[in-house]
């Protein structure tokens, strides 16, 4: 069966000494490759300068080939990401192949945003067309937009699916560019 994947820019998820405030402050903009193809096919299209990306597949962490963890994410660490993703106001997508852990998502996602109520950032949802996917949207704080729609018709960057099993989101940091069009370079094929 095929395993899911995202890469990250970051080590929050397993490096709990890692100064979350420290990412808030940047403001950061994370680069995001989700995929269901296996990370042994799709790590060959993957820029080795991007090889400190962790990919997450529901199951795993890898972090320069090396698998770190090979469980569920923690309901603590999966409220890391959501807030992470608050943060740096960028979408995260989180793929599971257990509908009992989309529900459990959900309710984690549910509750963040009851106790978050003055921000508003997160909006679940599903894909229509991958019924065990569910999507963490990240709203744009000032203009309250719809993240996912913001980066591919304002700032013209990669919000495009891949191919029927991978979608590749983009940044709006200038000084990420290099990676999204290496990224649309590898994919340009599927595009």
């Amino acid at each position: 069966m095929n395993k899911q994947l995202i890469f990250i820019d970051e080590s929050i998820l397993f490096k709990r000494e890692v100064q979350i405030d420290h990412l808030f402050e940047q403001q950061q903009s994370l680069p995001v490759v989700i995929s269901k193809l296996p990370y042994v096919l799709l790590k060959e299209s993957i820029d080795l300068r991007l090889d400190t990306f962790i990919c997450l597949n529901g199951q795993q962490i890898i972090l320069q080939d090396k698998i770190l963890r090979n469980s569920y994410l923690p309901k603590e660490e999966l409220t890391d990401v959501i807030q992470l993703c608050s943060y740096t106001k960028h979408p995260i997508a989180l793929y599971y192949e257990d509908r009992i852990e989309i529900s459990c998502i959900d309710q984690t996602v549910k509750e963040y945003q009851y106790y978050h109520k003055e921000s508003k950032f997160v909006e679940v949802a599903k894909f229509s067309s991958l019924e065990n996917v569910l999507q963490v949207k990240v709203f744009n704080e000032t203009q309250r937009k719809d993240i996912l729609y913001e980066t591919f018709y304002y700032k013209k960057l990669s919000f495009k699916r891949a191919d029927p099993y991978s979608i590749v989101l983009g940044t709006n940091q200038q000084d990420q560019m290099e990676a999204i069009v290496y990224l649309k370079r590898v994919y340009e094929n599927f595009l």
